[in-house]
């Protein structure tokens, strides 16, 4: 999971969509077990605008949401993690790395914190949490960069929303 923290970490911006039903929430029974990553969402916007939209050039606009599908989409093919009762998660990369840590959830189930306290503390919502699938989602924008050069900066927001199933 070093990766897909690290990954997500370096996302620049994020916008994500939830709707609000009693999938949301999750318990630790729900969260325990073994999970493979099968499905990787994104959404990018800048200016609150999608990529087509930002960029009247439409190659442009393919070529930065290529890139960042190729940097964040490989990631995560084949990558599981495994949710332990004693709050310990282990998890296997792509490229065949391990890590391990610790996870738990807020009291209402919305929220998985992996490595709580320590200097790689990092949450995820819970998007859905069924007893056979969960969806976890993490945004973050940035906006200190000018995109289209027109001498402002301009808000690049990324989402990322992780399925897994057991």
């Amino acid at each position: 999971m070093k990766n897909l923290r690290f990954l997500l970490i370096l996302a620049i911006g994020a916008f994500m969509f939830q709707s609000c039903n009693d999938d949301e929430t999750a318990k630790e029974g729900d969260v325990e077990g073994k999970w493979d990553v099968t499905g990787l969402a994104f959404d990018i916007t800048i200016n609150g605008e999608s990529l087509s939209s930002f960029y009247s050039d439409a190659d442009q606009a393919d070529s930065f949401e290529s890139s960042i599908e190729a940097l964040y989409g490989a990631s995560f093919e084949g990558a599981s993690i495994e949710f332990k009762s004693d709050g310990s998660y282990s998890s296997t990369d792509t490229d065949g790395s391990n890590d391990t840590g610790t996870w738990s959830l807020n009291s209402d189930g919305t929220l998985l914190t992996m490595d709580g306290g320590t200097p790689n503390e990092f949450s995820f919502d819970i998007i859905t949490s069924t007893k056979n699938s969960l969806v976890i989602g993490y945004s973050e924008s940035n906006s200190t960069q000018d995109l289209n050069q027109d001498g402002s900066n301009d808000e690049l927001k990324i989402s990322f929303d992780i399925t897994m199933s057991k």
